[in-house]
């Protein structure tokens, strides 16, 4: 719709986005539009410029409302009679109402059509139109009044003077009997026949002159007359407009809008009957009659309501079909037998002389015709049709409006009953979830109870395995028995490691896992790595390598354990699935000078994984494929962790790989600043400028060790073959300082190199022979003075920068005494062990004999209350120290050490000796357990001398008490 005239509209409203839609729908319609979002901001805008309509929103919260604007703006002079339209989302009549009460000339309910809005505003501005130009029309009239008023009064002045002529002429010609006083009151028809021509014709021109003024004075008065009934017919329009376009919109619905309508048209006119026909499209195009109807005939019409409702009309059919086929009003001023819509008895009923008919539209459509019917004949009025035509299009938009909040009442009805049965849904899905979850609450103990059950059957057997390694670490071994133990020992540490991830799995699917963050050694972290997989790699013929790159940092800051466990498992993965070739894990800086961050590379030459499985490779559970886990074994849980673990630390974890050519994981992690001092290695100065020869025939591996060396400051070739060594011994060893023999040697390539080596002079290299398991034992290389030392692969580089450091040190690294005990002689302590597996009791009865205790050993709770209460009445067997096992038979530790509290309280009223849990449970709800049942500190297996060691310091009564007198000077500090 367009706007033909133009016109200014101001729209308020404190939401922009209704704002936004509103101009661009006014402007569209060809409208000048001023948006405001606030009352104030429009009373500051109407004084500036005119405005011709007000769109108003009522609710506008922080500032004034919609109402308050409305008063405020009618207060103004010039806008006393601006046209108001209220807009908002209510619905209620009682809000209608006081928006009329308020100023409001219509009210429209949110959300509107827009072709609605604009056929309003249009409506209204017309309607404005119409009222301006009643008051200019109002102020000619009291204009023309006043004239008429002043040239009556003029009038009356003139006829005063003429009637006192009048008089006197009266009186003259009745002196002269001549003529009758009252024949001079009749107009222009007077004749003078005095016999004195003089006076006759003074008297006629008087009597003209008289007839002309009366005549003028009669024509103003009419013309007056006219005007007044012109200005009247035109407000009484205006009303009926407005007092329809009220009562539509106060309408429950369109039928009563129509009715309402009907009613105020036949009082306006004064016609007695009026009767609406409802347009029907289907099956196709005619007129049926409602039951709506108008009537104040005092003649019974029963018969013409009867055959109009029985009549359907079709197009161009009777007075309202003509209407439908014209689109337009229609006026008859004689109703007569074309009528056919009727019976004549009907018509009769009525004496019906004349009606007039005109259409509902919308939107070009005709959705009803309105027909009225006057007893009297009546001459068509245009002005009436005009006034009518106006009428049917603010019905038609009405009608709109009442579908429109009728079907956003069924569609909110609708909502409802879709929210009550979206919420019933909802709580029977809750109540379905709660059970669900229920179970799951039940699962997760059951899983929970199993991990720990799990964890405690590791333990037990793993704190024998790991004790009896401690132990056996204190005795004299050679070099490969140390590194026998320590492999041992290193892959008892990652087992309690997976061990500790699988309990904490599902903190880690919750995101409640705790990292650590402490500075250490990452080149020795790697070298611990690889270790663990030194005898894989020895047995699967399988070489590995462990690279830490020059110029990465040696200490950094964060979880040595969750960053071994990722490698660990990395590693455990390249060596399941290569059979042969190499696995080597490397660790490099990226991004140096841009936020550097670490990468760890493991890469294989194995099997390699399809591009199509890559994807979920790191989901839980999930393998390269199908027979991977009967061809591999394993559970497919690694991955999914090691994922879980790098997010966890802030960095990323991917693969490259290809089918039959091997894969490559990497992860990177951000470098963290140090939070302590903690020393970098330094490199020995004894390598300092020193020949370094590499006789090896994989080049990725002897630049790996010439990287390093150099590093080092020495100077360092490769030799890939073993036999030019052997042809050009004295030329190839010249000037070389130590050899690093690498390669493997057949039987006679040995004997010949053993020949070089034995007559050769004292300023020959020192050989360092890197062999694989146990090859070197049957070689002429073992003969004296050949071979200076030995490595074994895979070998770590700290343990090689360590081996060429000793031997250009004169230091012999074949054999390695036990390092001296410097542990503390607790002799004093009188302790009690209870723990019912006898290797267990072996091993911490070893590890307490390291201190100089001699322990008292008990196989369950029960023994161990019994030996606690014959102590206690002894004075000299009193117990310092309870090492208690929680789960043992008869009764376990958490009841003995109730019984012992109930023991110590009836003696003495407080708890003395210090009971320790010996526990292979690793669950938070066990140690909770055993600060309950009564014990001071809990242990978890397998136990280190160094963890014992802390702990018997932390309850040793007598250290305490030697601790306070140091820190208060009582004794010397020589203890």
């Amino acid at each position: 719709m367009t706007n033909t005239v133009f016109a200014s509209i101001m729209v308020v409203d404190d939401k922009l986005e209704n704002l936004r839609l509103m101009v661009q729908i006014l402007d569209d319609g060809g409208y000048q539009v001023m948006p405001c979002r606030s009352g104030e901001e429009a009373l500051r805008s109407l004084a500036s410029r005119p405005f011709d309509l007000l769109l108003l929103d009522i609710n506008m919260p922080g500032g004034m409302n919609g109402y308050e604007v409305a008063n405020q703006v009618h207060s103004l002079t010039a806008y006393r009679n601006l046209p108001i339209i209220f807009i908002s989302a209510y619905h209620d009549i009682d809000v209608k109402t006081k928006a009329f009460s308020h100023g409001g000339v219509d009210y429209i309910s949110k959300p509107f059509h827009q072709d609605e809005l604009l056929a309003r505003i249009s409506v209204h501005l017309r309607i404005k139109r119409l009222q301006e130009k009643l008051s200019k029309n109002n102020e000619h009239l009291e204009a023309t009044c006043c004239e008429l008023s002043t040239a009556n009064q003029r009038l009356n002045k003139h006829w005063k003077i003429v009637h006192e002529q009048l008089s006197e002429i009266a009186t003259f010609i009745k002196r002269t009997n001549q003529i009758d006083q009252g024949a001079f009151y009749s107009p222009l028809s007077i004749h003078f026949d005095t016999g004195m021509p003089d006076i006759d014709r003074e008297l006629g021109d008087l009597v003209d002159g008289i007839n002309q003024t009366c005549l003028e004075m009669v024509s103003d008065f009419t013309k007056r007359e006219t005007a007044e009934r012109e200005l009247h017919s035109q407000h009484k329009r205006t009303l009926l407009l407005m007092t329809i376009a009220a009562a539509s919109n106060a309408a429950s619905n369109p039928m009563q809008a129509m009715k309402i309508a009907l009613e105020e048209i036949c009082i306006f006119l004064q016609w007695p009957v009026g009767h609406i026909y409802l347009v029907d499209t289907k099956p196709t195009l005619q007129l049926t009659s409602s039951k709506i109807w108008y009537s104040n005939a005092q003649n019974n019409f029963t018969n013409f309501q009867r055959a109009t409702e029985k009549t359907v009309l079709r197009y161009g059919e009777g007075l309202p079909g003509q209407v439908l086929e014209q689109a337009k009003p229609v006026w008859i001023t004689d109703i007569n037998n074309n009528d056919i819509r009727r019976n004549n008895n009907g018509k009769q009923e009525l004496n019906i002389k004349s009606a007039f008919a005109f259409p509902v539209i919308l939107e070009g459509d005709i959705l009803a015709v309105f027909e009225i019917f006057s007893l009297q004949s009546q001459p068509p009025e245009k002005d009436l049709l005009q006034l009518m035509s106006e009428i049917g299009k603010q019905l038609g938009f009405a009608i709109a409006r009442k579908k429109a909040e009728t079907r956003s009442t069924e569609l909110l009805s609708e909502v409802q009953q879709l929210n009550a049965d979206l919420e019933q849904r909802v709580n029977k899905r809750t109540h379905q979830l709660e059970q669900a979850n229920q179970q799951l609450h039940e699962l997760a103990q059951a899983k929970s109870q199993f991990l720990s059950t799990m964890s405690h059957e590791i333990r037990t057997p793993m704190n024998g395995v790991l004790g009896m390694v401690e132990l056996i670490e204190g005795t004299n071994l050679t070099d490969i028995q140390r590194h026998y133990i320590e492999a041992i020992r290193s892959s008892g540490d990652t087992l309690l490691t997976v061990l500790n991830d699988i309990l904490d799995f599902s903190k880690i699917e919750a995101g409640k896992l705790d990292l650590e963050r402490i500075d250490f050694n990452l080149e020795k972290l790697i070298d611990d790595c690889a270790a663990i997989y030194s005898i894989k790699s020895m047995t699967s013929q399988v070489d590995l390598l462990a690279d830490v790159r020059p110029g990465t940092p040696l200490i950094i800051n964060g979880d040595p354990t969750r960053i071994r466990q990722i490698v660990v498992n990395l590693l455990s993965n390249a060596f399941k699935f290569t059979s042969q070739g190499k696995v080597r894990v490397t660790v490099l800086t990226i991004n140096p000078h841009n936020k550097p961050r670490l990468k760890f590379e493991v890469s294989d030459t194995g099997i390699g994984i399809e591009k199509q499985q890559q994807s979920e490779i790191f989901s839980a559970f999930s393998q390269a494929e199908k027979s991977t886990s009967r061809r591999f074994g394993g559970s497919g849980l690694g991955l999914s962790i090691c994922k879980l673990l790098c997010e966890l630390m802030n960095g990323d974890i991917d693969l490259h790989s290809e089918p039959n050519r091997g894969s490559t994981f990497w992860f990177t992690l951000p470098i963290l600043p140090l939070q302590t001092q903690m020393q970098v290695p330094v490199h020995s100065d004894k390598l300092q400028n020193k020949n370094l020869l590499i006789v090896d025939s994989d080049p990725e591996y002897c630049a790996m060790i010439t990287a390093h060396t150099n590093s080092w400051g020495m100077q360092t070739q490769s030799l890939l073959d073993i036999q030019k060594l052997i042809d050009n011994y004295d030329k190839t060893i010249e000037n070389t300082n130590a050899v690093l023999l690498t390669a493997e040697l057949s039987e006679e390539q040995s004997l010949k190199l053993s020949e070089h080596i034995s007559i050769s002079n004292d300023s020959r290299p020192a050989f360092i022979w890197v062999t694989r398991g146990h090859a070197y034992l049957n070689s002429p290389l073992l003969a004296p003075h050949r071979i200076d030392a030995f490595l074994e692969k895979p070998f770590g580089i700290i343990q090689l920068h360590n081996q060429l450091t000793a031997t250009f040190s004169g230091i012999s690294r074949k054999f390695k005494t036990a390092p001296p005990n410097d542990l503390p002689h607790l002799e004093y302590l009188h302790v009690l062990v209870a723990e019912d597996n006898a290797v267990n009791q072996l091993v911490i009865k070893g590890m307490l004999n390291k201190f100089g205790i001699s322990p008292v050993l008990a196989k369950n709770g029960l023994d161990a209350l019994a030996l606690f209460e014959k102590s206690a009445t002894e004075k000299e067997n009193k117990f310092d120290l309870i090492l208690m096992d929680c789960e043992m038979p008869e009764m376990d530790g958490f009841e003995a050490t109730k019984q012992i509290r109930l023991v110590e309280q009836k003696q003495s009223g407080h708890s003395n000796v210090a009971i320790i849990a010996l526990s292979a449970h690793a669950m938070t709800e066990h140690k909770e357990h055993a600060k309950q049942s009564g014990m001071n500190d809990y242990l978890t297996k397998p136990v280190s001398l160094h963890t014992l060691r802390h702990i018997i310091k932390k309850h040793d009564s007598r250290q305490l008490q030697t601790d306070a007198a140091l820190h208060h000077g009582l004794i010397p500090s020589t203890y």
